[in-house]
């Protein structure tokens, strides 16, 4: 058997004791690690979605901050965007209409109510319904803190097992022609979680894609 580690930073470090719950632990012992992957959520949510309509396409999916945090979920709504997106490409090109009515059928689809039902958990992080939209007061690096004002959180020691540290995690071997395993390191596949652009507090990281569109090539994850 063999599973994926997710995660990196603070998120990995919480992954991490995650998987040493009685109830995980289980399912993972006498598996291997494949693979290794870490990204952003993008948790801004119903507040923070943008226009998703430019000229000559549409943003979609967590692009546009559709994931439901509450759940942690955002697959399902970023189908069901990509479907009404490619809707309104069709309409656009055979019936002379125009990508507007993406962001119209958006709002009506169950993907809005949805995300307009959860708008309230991350400003509150509760599960109060609340009949206000809450604003979220500030971007994230504008409430980063200096990490003298806060006491260290204390997260376990990866055993090697269940739990890896991140440059163990980072130098996963392959198997060369005659079945020797040797490091295998592809530039293209770095973790492009987004983290530095998001929290640094100066805002003079300026993230973009590497070689014009590629990204980690994840194969199980």
């Amino acid at each position: 058997m063999g599973f994926a580690a997710a995660g990196g930073g603070v998120c990995g470090d919480k992954g991490k004791k995650l998987k040493h719950h009685p109830a995980i632990k289980q399912i993972l012992e006498g598996g291997t690690v494949i693979q290794y992957g870490a990204r952003t959520l993008n948790e801004g949510g119903f507040q923070s979605i943008p226009y998703p309509v430019f000229p000559g396409g549409a943003i979609i999916g967590c692009s546009a901050s559709f994931l439901n945090v509450p759940k942690i979920k955002g697959t399902h709504t970023a189908m069901k965007s990509g479907m009404l997106a490619a809707e309104a490409a069709f309409g656009a090109v055979h019936e002379g209409l125009n990508m507007e009515t993406y962001l119209d059928n958006l709002k009506n689809s169950w993907v809005w109510e949805e995300l307009r039902r959860a708008r309230n958990y991350r400003p509150l992080y509760t599960k109060r319904k609340s009949p206000f939209t809450l604003k979220h007061g500030m971007p994230d690096h504008e409430a980063t803190d200096v990490a003298r004002l806060h006491s260290p959180i204390q997260y376990p020691k990866p055993d090697g097992v269940l739990s890896f540290d991140v440059p163990t995690s980072l130098h996963r071997y392959v198997s060369d022609n005659e079945n020797r395993l040797k490091l295998q390191i592809n530039a293209v596949n770095w973790l492009h979680c987004k983290a530095c652009d998001i929290k640094d507090p100066k805002q003079n990281i300026e993230w973009t894609v590497p070689e014009g569109g590629g990204g980690p090539g994840y194969s199980v994850m």
